[in-house]
């Protein structure tokens, strides 16, 4: 059997299918917080929720994994399966129908792989004014910090390199 490593950490939840789609009208509470935790599992094998390519998840053990009584799981396969949503393979695997539309556009994907190999060669200039700024004393409370803190650091830097 290989191994199979996903490399999806997140998947986009796009606002405007999430509050105005009929997943909201067609489905109750319990059902749309399902619909979820299937989106997120099916992430991590293309859309298919299974445990491997020939076996399904049994049920009980999917109700176990998502922490719901396998009452309320039963009862959202069907309606996912009426609506459309899912369909069940020959094993038992589900598999979400519309997983494409779920996943990035390759024009944002360029965009995300553009501003990851900015990031790589940013690293280095932005981490020695961290640094030293962290040296010196200066710890950034919050990552978002980390940015006003650099700007001042790098001031800070270039200050320390002056004779006293």
């Amino acid at each position: 059997m290989k191994k199979k490593i996903s490399d999806h950490l997140w998947f986009p939840l796009w606002v405007d299918k999430w509050i105005f789609g009929s997943t909201r009208i067609e489905c109750t509470l319990e059902e749309r917080a399902i619909w979820i935790d299937f989106l997120a599992l099916a992430s991590k094998d293309n859309g298919y929720i299974r445990a491997n390519e020939t076996i399904a998840y049994p049920l009980e053990l999917l109700a176990g994994l998502l922490f719901i009584p396998l009452e309320i799981l039963k009862k959202a396969i069907k309606k996912f399966e009426e609506t459309g949503k899912i369909r069940i393979d020959q094993n038992g695997s589900i598999y979400v129908i519309s997983w494409n539309e779920y996943q990035l556009s390759n024009s944002y994907k360029r965009v995300i792989k553009h501003r990851v190999t900015k990031l790589k060669i940013q690293k280095p200039r932005t981490l020695r004014p961290l640094l030293c700024a962290m040296a010196a004393g200066i710890r950034p409370i919050k990552t978002a910090i980390i940015g006003i803190s650099i700007l001042f650091s790098s001031c800070f830097c270039e200050r320390s390199k002056r004779p006293s």
